[in-house]
């Protein structure tokens, strides 16, 4: 194996082996017996590409997003995340709009599951996308049930880069929308990530961890037809927490 490439993988593995709770650089240098200076700028490249992130309170090294993006695209999913997937697209080809999933890895929420209608349209979801907690529907949803310390931290680790006019810069005015996500127990995004495009979302319990189902569409058919679109994806997510209740297979 390529030197370098030892290196890096000696680093991942580090870090993996330290699972959720992460490690420090000090930490890392020294189960691997490297200088500190050297583990830091190494660690500080993986995170810049996304193969690992590092917690804004701690410190610690995680694995990263971008790891996930590749797993899923190798692992075969079981019977369970089939009945799932089935389900999605079932949805998106009646409904004719993208249904997704994002989970919480890390501080980062996750798009983990996408399933597109038939036919084409420009409206779409890619998973490995991480969702802005200030701008995304399935980001404010999973923010909204977290433990206030938690919460905290994702919102400490946000950029709020505006993305739109109508896209929420304001740590304050973040935390007044996530109670009133909260209380309603879904989100909205209109137009706040991209002109013309609204999202949906719902709260979702995946093998006991709380997640987000969504769809995006048109802002104007949307906002005419929030009521109906918002009752199908809740019928779905009571659909998808029962599919995960069922024993066997994992996601």
């Amino acid at each position: 194996m390529d030197k370098s490439v030892a290196k890096l993988v000696k680093v991942m593995e580090a870090v993996a082996s330290h699972g959720d709770r992460g490690a420090g650089t000090t930490e890392i240098a020294r189960q691997i017996d490297w200088p500190k200076g050297t583990a830091s700028r190494v660690l500080t490249s993986l995170e810049e590409y996304g193969l690992l992130e590092r917690d804004v309170v701690s410190k610690a090294y995680r694995i990263g997003p971008q790891v996930l993006k590749w797993a899923s695209a190798l692992v075969s999913p079981g019977a369970r995340q089939h009945a799932v997937r089935a389900r999605m697209a079932e949805f998106a080809g009646s409904a004719h709009l993208c249904v997704y999933l994002c989970e919480l890895i890390g501080t980062q929420i996750v798009c983990t599951d996408v399933a597109y209608p038939p036919l084409s349209n420009r409206y779409f979801a890619r998973v490995g996308a991480v969702m802005p907690l200030n701008a995304a529907a399935a980001a404010k949803v999973i923010g909204a049930f977290l433990p206030s310390d938690q919460l905290e931290e994702l919102i400490a680790k946000c950029p709020f880069d505006r993305l739109t006019d109508k896209t929420l810069t304001d740590p304050a005015a973040l935390r007044r929308d996530l109670e009133q996500v909260q209380g309603r127990r879904y989100a909205t995004c209109y137009e706040e990530m991209e002109p013309g495009v609204a999202a949906f979302s719902v709260p979702v319990m995946l093998d006991g961890s709380g997640a987000s189902l969504s769809v995006v569409g048109s802002a104007r058919d949307f906002k005419k037809n929030q009521s109906s679109i918002l009752q199908s994806l809740r019928e779905l997510a009571v659909e998808i927490e029962a599919f995960s209740l069922v024993p066997g297979g994992h996601r």
